[in-house]
């Protein structure tokens, strides 16, 4: 009994290893692409899904500034308006950072 408990255990936790390593290793931009369509509050909201350009304005360094710290990016750039702090897993965050600086 031991033997088929410790047997079905690895199995499972090889499982997840795969579902861990197959998820880590998918395209940033695609997952990103994701985090941006179902995140909540939704940044379709004021940006819908036209980012065009930024990739080339900003750098990935502010656009995870933006993402987290919208209030010191208000006060470091002067702009005004009103924008979420989003918390979130890194993977996740870089993944958007990603897609934004593809745009």
């Amino acid at each position: 009994m031991r033997s088929f408990l410790a047997g079905v255990g690895l199995g499972a936790l090889l499982l997840c290893g795969l579902a861990v390593a197959a998820f880590a290793s998918e395209d940033p931009v695609a997952r990103g692409a994701r985090v941006f369509q179902n995140a909540r509050p939704s940044c379709r909201t004021c940006h819908s899904t036209n980012l065009e350009g930024y990739g080339r304005r900003g750098s990935p360094g502010e656009a995870r500034a933006w993402i987290t710290q919208p209030d010191v990016m208000f006060k470091k750039t002067g702009k005004r308006g009103k924008k979420p702090r989003y918390q979130m897993p890194a993977g996740d965050l870089d993944a958007l950072v990603a897609f934004v600086m593809s745009r």
